[in-house]
Parts: structure tokens; C-alpha cells; sequence
């Protein structure tokens, strides 16, 4: 490599240096030193620095020439870029300003995915744009010459940009409107396909051949009316959807474009209208129709049950049964009593139904002749049925007479059996209470047994009429009604005779009472007898005297007794009783007890009259004795009482009372009397 020449001379300098310090050193002279700053090593430093410099000069050089041609070539790569942009930013914009969206939805479709296309392209573009925008401002930053220039293309791409962003949102908004449109138009072809294809079923001419059929068809056309009403609800939702077109309220972004004119809106709009209307019509009447369909099979189905019912009811009253006995009669009776309320409850619903039948041939229905028809038939087996009904319960009630009367000989035999067991009982009774009530129970039987007379009379003239009832059998109603007559005047027999012994019974066992109770009186009186023992003191002596005497009054009473109790046994054994040995007994042991009695009271009467007396005399000579002892005290009082007057009066006074004891009527004599 050539050195410079400040080179050359740096190294001049040196040698130089090196000479003459070499040549000084020869001479041996001072050093020499260069001054400071101005040294070898100070060049060489400098030198070094100065090539330093220099290299970073050149380094510097260097770069900015690369960066220089960088630039260049950025700049040109950004005309190439550039003029790329602005020639797909040309061909956009002449793209998205056409409006050739297609005259119906699959071509709008396709129009739609073609923009989509178009947007996404320029979606992903953006960064392209913006990648110029970039080295614009790239360029700017690193002061390109021709900057004004870059500056201004890069302004006109983004304005083309802008352009092209602004068209692609009015395109989309036309191309929106247009979509929703078409899509409106195709909603309305998809609703008019409906409406024919409901209309094709509602012009069927099939109204059911029964009720189930009809009900059938009222069922499917119910789905076809919720299928109307929501139909009609997406046509109005259409119509809606479609007003803003007729009204011309679109997006201000689309500006003058319109998808379509007002008036060919307005028209399918008004034309899916009038087939809706015309589709409602046709279900009103074929809803009407079906309604009249089913009031006519309702009908006839309502009077084929009627009819079954009927026939049924009929079937049962030609049934033969009319009872074995009183209990399955009255069974049928109830039965029969259901049945007829039934008939009566059914019947009210019969005439309901025959209106309705009525009111379906007045209102012109379909199937009049056979609902009239059907009504007489009906009549007819109704008629049928009542007297039908009629007929079987005179049947009943003549059944249940005989029946009655058959059971209610029944009941007077078996209450006669049971009058009859009381009347022929053995048992008289064992004593006269029992008698009695037996003899009150007869009575009683008997005068239910008079009672019960009427009742078998009132049998025998029910037996006479029922007799000429078709569903008896008279010969079975006389034989029975003439055993229980037999049975009736043997009770009434059997209660004579029990009222026959029991009378005998009754007068025997009065007898046996009375004859007892004077008996016991008897046994009590001779106990009483035994205890009535004079003692020695007089009191005592008078209370037995007094009950003496009253044992005296009492067996008075009973002798009465005894004397009826001979009457009565006379005259029981002069009528032939059966139990005469008996009575004549029990009279000659009460005669022979009461005679024993009689003897004992005589006896026991003189004993104590003698034990009476002496205690008396005892008691009247102890009273005598006392009485002069008392006096003999007082005469011997008198003489202590003094001379004085006072004692003269009070000697007056006791002898005076003295004088007056002593004319008591009491005498000595009537003791001597008492004592002989």
C-alpha cells in the first residue's frame, strides 16, 4: 500500500534524530532532546492517532456510501412497491365500484362471498399499505434527497387506500341491502310455497267416515291452523322486515343505489298478503266443515250409545226372573227402583240429545235424513223401554206381595211357635210370686194372641187377593194360609189351658203362703212364749202383763187368719184340685199347730196372773209399812217443836197434814183380803 508522504517525512524526522544524535554522541557533545511535545515518541503518538482518524474516516466513508446505496435501493425499492400498490388500489377501486350484485339471492350470495373475498384480500393488504407508509417515513428519517417526492406517492397510495376502504364499506352496505332483500324475496316464495301447499290440503275434500276419522282430521287440521298462525307470524315478520324498502329507510352509506324499486317490494308484499287472507279463508271453512262433520258423527256416535243403553235396559226387563223369595224380590225391586231413576236421569240427557239432533237438521246439517231417521228410531226404543219398565214392576210388586204375604206367614208361625213354647211350658211356679208372674206372662200371651188375630185375618184377605195374581200360586196360598189358622186356634188353646192350671197353682200356693205365714207367726209366738217369765219385781211384772196383752191382740188378728186359711182350703178341695192330699195336709197341720198355741197361751195367761197378783200384794205391804213408819216419825217430831205460838202453829200444820194423810181410803183389811 502507498504511503502518504506526511509518511515519508514522519520518517525523515526520525532518521534525521537518529543522526544527529548520533553524530552529537560521536562528538560527545550534550544530548540532544527535542522539545516536549515535539519528541519522537510524541510524533509517533500522533501519528498513530492521526491514522487512527483516518481510518475511522475512511470506515466512515465507507458506510455512508453503502448506506447511501442502501437508500438508493430502498428508494427504488419503494417506487417498485409503489407503483404496485397504486396499480392493485386502481384495480379495486374499479372492482368495488361496480354494483352488478345479481337479480336474485343465489346470485346476491355469490356476490356477497365474491366481496368477502374482495374484503379479506384487502384486509390482508392493509399491511402492505402500511409496509409503504413505513419505508416512506423510513426514508424521511433518513433524509432521503427526493424525500418530497417519496412522501407525496406515499400520500397518494393511502388516499387510494382510504378511497378503496370507504368504497368497500358502501359496497358492503349496498351489497347488505340487497342480500337482506333477495333474502326477503326468497322468504316470500318460501312463504307462498307454504301457503300452496297448505292451501292443496285444505281444498280436500275428505270429511271423516266416523268420529274417530273426523276427530282425526280436526286434529291434523288443528296442526295446520298452528301451522297458519305461524306462518303468519314469518309473513308478518317479512312484511315488516320489508316496510323499510317500500319507505325507502336504508342505510345512508348506500346513497342513490336501490337494491330494488319500491313498488315491485310493495307488490309481493301485498300479493303474499292477499294469499294469506285467501289461506285463512280456506281454513275457516274447511274447519267449519270438518266441526259440522263431527257434530253429525258426535251425534250418531251419543245415539249408538243411547241405542246399546237401551237395548240393554230392554234385555233386562224381559228377564223372567221375578224373584225365589221375599229377600231376592226386594233385591230386584231395588234394582229395578236404580234402574228406573236411571231412566229418568237418562232421559233428561235422551231429550238433551234428541234438541241437539234437532238443532244439527235445522242448521241444515249434511246427514239431516239420517239424523231424522235416526232420531225416530231412537224414539221408537225409548217408548219401548217405559214400558217395558212399566210392565216389570207391576210384575215385582205382584211378587213381592205374594212373597210378603208368604214370609209374613213365616213370621206369624214362627211368632206362634214361640207363643206356643210359653203356653205349653210345664212350670206352674213353686211359690205364689212366681205364680203370679207366670199367670201376668199368660195374660199378656193371650192378649197378644187377641191382638194377633187381626193379623192373621188381614193374611187371609191378603191370600184372597193376591190369589188372582198371574205370578202366584193359589193353591200353595190356601194350604198355607189354612196351616197357619190351625196353628193359630192351637196356640190359642195351649194359653186357655196354661191359664187353667196356673189359676189352680195360683189358689193352691195363696193357700200354702197364708197357711205358712200363720205357721211362722206361731213358731215365733211360742219362742216369745218361752221368755214371757213372771220375775219378783213388779215393774217388771207389768211390762210382761203388757206384752201378754198384746200377744193376746195379736193372736186375735191371727185367728181371723186361720179361719180364712180353712175357708179357702175347704173351698179349693171341694173343687177337685189336683193337689188336694197336699192342701188337706197342710190345713190339719196348721189347725193342730194353732190349737197347740192356744193351750200354751191359756196356760202361760194363768201363771202369770198368779205370779201378777202376789207381786202386787208383796209390793202394796212394803208400801203400807213404809208409809206408817214415815207418819210415827213425824207424830215423834211434834214433840221437840216448843210451847210458843210458833211452834204450836207449825205442830197445827203437820198434825193437820197427818189428819189428812190418814183419810186416805187404805185400810188393813183389803192387805188381809189380798194376803187370804
Amino acid at each position: 500500500v502507498e504511503k502518504p508522504k506526511r509518511f515519508n517525512d514522519k520518517g525523515l524526522i526520525e532518521e534525521m534524530l537518529f543522526l544527529t544524535q548520533s553524530k552529537i554522541r560521536a562528538y560527545n557533545h550534550n544530548p540532544y532532546a527535542p522539545p516536549q511535545g515535539k519528541m519522537i515518541e510524541d510524533i509517533n503518538e500522533a501519528w498513530k492517532r492521526l491514522e487512527s482518524e483516518e481510518h475511522a474516516r475512511e470506515i466512515a466513508l465507507r458506510d455512508e456510501i453503502i448506506h447511501q446505496e442502501r437508500i438508493e435501493s430502498f428508494a427504488a425499492g419503494f417506487d417498485r412497491k409503489a407503483g404496485m400498490r397504486e396499480q392493485w388500489l386502481t384495480d379495486n377501486l374499479k372492482l368495488v365500484t361496480k354494483d352488478n350484485f345479481g337479480s336474485d339471492l343465489v346470485s346476491v350470495e355469490g356476490s356477497v362471498k365474491k366481496h368477502e373475498a374482495i374484503e379479506n384480500d384487502i384486509f390482508a393488504y392493509s399491511e402492505r399499505v402500511d409496509a409503504i407508509r413505513r419505508m416512506a417515513s423510513y426514508l424521511e428519517q433518513e433524509k432521503y434527497n427526493e424525500c418530497d417526492r417519496v412522501n407525496s406517492r406515499c400520500e397518494q397510495i393511502f388516499l387510494l387506500w382510504k378511497e378503496l376502504q370507504n368504497l368497500i364499506v358502501r359496497r358492503r352496505a349496498r351489497l347488505n341491502e340487497s342480500l337482506e332483500l333477495h333474502k326477503l324475496f326468497n322468504e316470500m316464495g318460501v312463504r307462498m310455497d307454504s301457503i300452496r301447499k297448505i292451501e292443496a290440503r285444505l281444498k280436500s275434500e275428505e270429511l271423516g267416515k266416523h268420529l274417530m276419522g273426523v276427530e282425526d282430521l280436526l286434529q291434523k287440521h288443528s296442526l295446520t291452523e298452528a301451522d297458519i298462525r305461524v306462518l303468519g307470524t314469518s309473513i308478518e315478520m317479512v312484511i315488516n322486515d320489508s316496510q323499510r324498502f317500500i319507505d325507502e329507510d336504508l342505510s345512508s352509506e348506500i346513497g342513490d343505489y336501490r337494491p330494488a324499486e319500491p313498488q315491485e317490494v310493495r307488490r309481493r308484499c301485498e300479493e303474499l298478503q292477499q294469499q294469506f287472507a285467501t289461506l285463512n279463508q280456506l281454513a275457516d271453512e274447511r274447519k267449519n266443515k270438518l266441526e259440522d262433520a263431527r257434530k253429525m258423527w258426535q251425534f250418531f256416535a251419543e245415539m249408538d250409545d243411547e241405542k246399546e243403553w237401551v237395548k240393554e235396559k230392554n234385555q233386562l226387563m224381559c228377564s223372567p226372573d221375578i224373584g225365589r223369595d221375599l229377600s231376592s224380590v226386594e233385591r230386584l225391586q231395588r234394582k229395578h227402583r236404580v234402574l228406573n231413576e236411571e231412566c229418568q236421569g237418562r232421559e233428561v240427557l235422551f231429550k238433551k240429545k234428541l234438541a241437539e239432533g234437532q238443532a244439527l237438521i235445522n242448521a241444515g246439517n249434511v246427514g239431516q235424513d239420517m239424523i231424522r231417521q235416526r232420531m225416530q228410531e231412537m224414539n221408537e226404543l225409548w217408548e219401548q223401554l217405559i214400558d217395558r219398565l212399566s210392565e216389570r214392576k207391576h210384575h215385582l210388586n205382584e211378587s213381592q206381595e205374594v212373597f210378603q204375604l208368604l214370609a209374613d206367614c213365616d213370621d206369624a208361625d214362627a211368632f206362634l211357635s214361640e207363643q206356643d213354647r210359653i203356653v205349653t211350658n210345664d212350670d206352674v211356679g213353686t211359690k205364689l210370686a212366681v205364680t203370679e208372674f207366670l199367670i201376668k206372662n199368660n195374660k199378656e200371651v193371650q192378649t197378644t194372641l187377641g191382638n194377633f188375630k187381626d193379623t192373621v185375618n188381614q193374611l187371609n184377605a191378603t191370600g184372597v187377593k193376591v190369589s188372582d195374581y198371574s205370578v202366584s200360586d193359589a193353591n200353595t196360598i190356601s194350604s198355607r194360609l189354612d196351616a197357619l189358622n190351625r196353628h193359630f186356634a192351637k196356640v190359642q188353646e195351649n194359653a186357655n189351658n196354661r191359664e187353667a192350671r196356673l189359676k189352680n197353682a195360683l189358689s193352691m200356693y195363696k193357700l200354702f203362703d197364708e197357711s205358712d205365714t200363720v205357721r211362722t207367726w206361731i213358731t215365733e209366738k211360742e219362742k216369745l212364749l218361752t221368755t214371757l217369765v213372771p220375775g219378783d219385781d213388779i215393774s217388771e211384772m207389768e211390762v210382761v202383763r203388757h206384752r201378754f196383752e198384746c200377744f193376746e191382740k195379736e193372736m186375735a188378728s191371727n185367728a181371723a187368719k186361720v179361719g180364712s186359711v180353712n175357708e179357702l182350703s175347704t173351698s179349693v178341695l171341694s173343687s177337685d184340685h189336683p193337689d188336694s192330699a197336699q192342701i188337706q195336709h197342710h190345713q190339719d197341720n196348721l189347725n193342730s199347730t194353732w190349737n197347740q198355741l192356744a193351750d200354751l197361751v191359756e196356760e202361760r195367761k194363768k201363771s202369770l196372773e198368779t205370779a201378777y197378783r202376789y207381786n202386787q200384794f208383796l209390793t202394796e205391804a212394803t208400801e203400807t209399812g213404809n208409809w206408817i213408819q214415815d207418819k210415827a216419825k213425824l207424830v215423834e217430831s211434834t214433840d221437840e217443836l216448843g210451847n210458843d205460838l210458833e211452834g204450836i202453829m207449825q205442830l197445827q200444820r203437820k198434825l193437820g197434814g197427818l189428819q189428812r194423810d190418814l183419810q186416805v181410803p187404805f185400810s188393813l183389811e183389803s192387805l188381809e183380803l189380798e194376803k187370804g
